[in-house]
């Protein structure tokens, strides 16, 4: 008897999946300025402001979450890169200040040189990352 409680219970939790599954409404993208938007549907639970990571695949676009990690963050990269470069002590702070004021600049910089490249196809582009 109780195998067949099991049994009956068990099934009746894949059935509840299955039609979760199942029951998941299509998005689609719509255009919101200059981007493309998707929303996630409320089902799934996750709070706005998450930042996620695009990927693109050959399957598809893949979101990676990226948490408790601010992209922009670059402090550990560049005490490691000093250290590495011999700076300790106080050296090592005032080079950390100078090099750390110095980021916006370099993300700008980075910014206008890419402005200047060529634009390239959907193909260029998927030939030059491998798809």
């Amino acid at each position: 008897m109780f195998v067949n409680q099991l049994l009956v219970i068990t099934f009746d939790i894949y059935i509840i999946k299955l039609k979760e599954v199942f029951s998941l409404k299509y998005t689609k993208t719509r255009q919101q300025g200059n981007a493309i938007t998707l929303t996630v549907p409320k089902s799934f639970n996750i709070k706005a402001g998450i930042t996620v990571v695009p990927k693109l695949t050959k399957h598809g676009i893949f979101y990676e979450f990226i948490q408790d990690q601010d992209i922009w963050d670059f402090d550990t990269d560049v005490l490691q890169d000093l250290i590495n470069q011999g700076y300790e002590g106080k050296s090592l702070i005032n080079k950390f200040k100078n090099v750390k004021q110095s980021i916006p600049d370099a993300i700008d910089n980075l910014i206008n040189k890419t402005k200047q490249e060529p634009i390239l196809t959907k193909e260029e582009a998927e030939k030059l990352i491998g798809l």
